[in-house]
Parts: structure tokens; sequence; C-alpha cells
């Protein structure tokens, strides 16, 4: 697999841009596709709401969901996911450049999770989970 910065564009595939500079929907269409999750996710913006289905990339739904998947293993039940504060979603898609820098961000190709944001801000370690 290639490496440095253009390497997710190789792997993922290079955007089609429209007049705004955002990806064209044709890119979005054969890029990504919707996934079911094995336990709802509350948004992290608004709690109460729950979603059962993520957009990611065709080339890691499956992963994701496993991740997904390996989480509610680990915990045990949907009920310590929740203790834990795992079942709260803050996206997969979101078209932007990496926090301080030109590079577009893994979320552009819809292609990084995140989960408790709030608590997990920019990939932290997840090491203070509790068991």
């Amino acid at each position: 697999m290639a490496q440095g910065p253009d390497a997710l564009h190789v792997f993922y595939g290079k955007h089609d841009f429209k007049s705004d500079g955002l990806p064209t929907n044709a890119w979005l269409s054969e890029h990504l596709r919707l996934f079911s999750t094995p336990y709802p996710l509350a948004l992290v913006w608004s709690p109460s709401e729950q979603v059962k289905k993520i957009r990611s990339h065709k080339l890691v739904g499956e992963n994701l969901t496993g991740m997904l998947e390996q989480v509610l293993e680990h915990y045990g039940s949907y009920t310590k996911v929740k203790a834990a504060r795992m079942h709260l979603y803050g996206g997969c898609y979101n078209f932007r450049m990496i926090k301080e820098s030109v590079r577009l961000s893994a979320h552009t190709w819809c292609v990084g999770i995140d989960l408790e944001p709030e608590k997990n801000p920019l990939g932290e370690n997840a090491a203070r989970r509790p068991e």
C-alpha cells in the first residue's frame, strides 16, 4: 500500500470536487455505504436520538462494524457499553482538514469514527476507560 499524504487518495479514491470545493454526490455514492451497528449509538449532540446505521467508506464498513462488535463483546452488555460511554457517536464522515494541518482528515474518506468525542479528542488513548 502507498504511504504518505497521497496514500489515502490512492487506497480510498481521489475525490471529485464540485465548484464549492466539496466532494461530488457521484463520489459519495460510489465510495460510501450504510452499515448496521451491533448496538444503538447515541448522537453526542442529541443523546436521546439513536442511530443503528452509520455511513462509512465501503472498504472499511465491515471492519468498523466488527470493531463495534468487539467493543460490545469486551464490555459484555449494552448497559456496560453505555457506562463506558462507548455508545456516544460523533460521526464518521466529515469533509475537513486535520487540525492545524493542510492535509485532509481520514474522516474525509469516511474511514474514521468518533466515539465519545468529548472525552476522546483527536485520538487520545482509551486506557482510562472502565473495565
